[in-house]
């Protein structure tokens, strides 16, 4: 175990081929205002479908997201609930408002684009959620695709983070190999998955470990919020004198024409 403070780097990042991010409390502090308004929703579909109290509906839903790593699946699974149904009753509210009250990192569009490599979102959240955070964030564009809830029947079965079928899915989509890819997450769960892929993690511990004083040795990097990814990445090499004359050359040929 390491200390997670940003820019203690155990291994540089390199040049990655594709970025695998997830939203949620990565992105931006959805801890409070956005998380408030998914819980209670998710608590209530529980308890009017299953006619149970307020208290097995929260152990429910929190039981199923420990164990399967998204309610929907424990409820698909043992209650033959489907998932499109429980997930649009949960995201039923004012998804701008919320996201818009949430903090997140100026300029994120920008600081996503400067990454090299090809770029994706992976979440456990179903698909117009997901777009509806990512236009008000302003960062939908930055993203080459998104992997949601609805994309998550794979291979004859529902799955969702951590499934390694699902990570592996999602590098096939984006045809790179797990050994090519960074995955940047908040869960220390879905990061040790990532790992055993052979995949290279960033920890983004600022809006819920903030206190945390320990990076596990599957966790190359560790990060306060994904501005530190811009320092992650090795820098452009820069062109050599030699190139630098056969262009000077080529424009100085350019203007005498």
């Amino acid at each position: 175990m390491h200390s997670p403070q940003e820019d203690n780097f155990s291994a540089p990042l390199g040049t990655p081929k594709f970025w695998l991010f997830d939203m949620d409390v990565t992105m931006y502090d959805a801890t409070h205002s956005v998380f408030e308004a998914i819980h209670p929703r998710m608590e209530r579909f529980i308890r009017e479908r299953l006619g149970v109290s307020e208290q097995e509906a929260a152990r429910l839903q929190h039981g199923y997201w420990e164990r399967y790593g998204a309610t929907f699946l424990g409820l698909a699974m043992h209650h033959a609930i489907a998932p499109e149904e429980f997930l649009a009753a949960a995201h039923d509210f004012n998804v701008e408002e919320a996201v818009s009250r949430s903090a997140h990192p100026r300029a994120l569009c920008e600081l996503i684009r400067r990454l090299p490599g090809q770029k994706a979102v992976l979440t456990n959240g179903p698909r117009a959620y997901a777009d509806r955070v990512l236009r008000t964030l302003g960062v939908r564009d930055a993203f080459k695709f998104s992997v949601t809830a609805n994309d998550m029947h794979v291979m004859g079965a529902w799955r969702c983070k951590p499934d390694s079928v699902l990570l592996l899915h999602a590098c096939r989509r984006a045809g790179v190999k797990p050994q090519d890819t960074v995955m940047i997450d908040d869960s220390l769960a879905n990061l040790k998955v990532a790992h055993e892929l052979g995949m290279r993690t960033v920890w983004c511990t600022g809006y819920r470990h903030a206190n945390a004083v320990r990076r596990p040795a599957y966790v190359d990097v560790a990060v306060s919020s994904i501005e530190g990814l811009a320092r992650l990445v090795a820098p452009r090499k820069a062109p050599s004198v030699s190139r630098l004359k056969l262009r000077l050359m080529n424009h100085q040929d350019k203007e005498s024409d």
